[in-house]
């Protein structure tokens, strides 16, 4: 059974921060914590790692035009996923349940040497 708590990422050290055990969050306590730490790892059933990828980016999106609305710079960081299979202690997976690695970072870029448009000689 999943237990809903009103904060329960008040007052934690993201550094020492790991708790075990079936707890249900939404989307701006957990965003709050990526907003933290930058840089979570969250063990979910499979069959909500879509529902967790999406609603973490639309919370991420409305707390942009939330800023804007304000006035205020939105932030300019982007949300990268990374999915695993979840393994218990003895490096066994365990069947139906991922990790989500979610990290709040700078938006990827590349270095361009020359640009150029195609044109029909070859």
């Amino acid at each position: 059974m999943a237990i809903q708590q009103a904060n329960p990422l008040d007052g934690m050290d993201e550094d020492s921060f790991v708790e075990e055990g079936e707890t249900t969050y939404n989307f701006r306590e957990l965003m709050d914590q990526v907003y933290k730490a930058e840089d979570i790892i969250l063990t979910v059933p499979s069959d909500q790692v879509d529902l967790l990828r999406a609603g973490l980016i639309t919370r991420k999106s409305k707390d942009n035009a939330k800023a804007r609305s304000a006035g205020l710079p939105p932030d300019n960081k982007v949300l990268s996923f990374l999915v695993y299979q979840a393994k218990d202690k003895n490096n066994v997976d365990i069947p139906g349940v991922m990790d989500v690695r979610v990290k709040l970072g700078p938006k990827k870029s590349v270095t361009v040497l020359e640009m150029r448009i195609p044109n029909d000689e070859f």
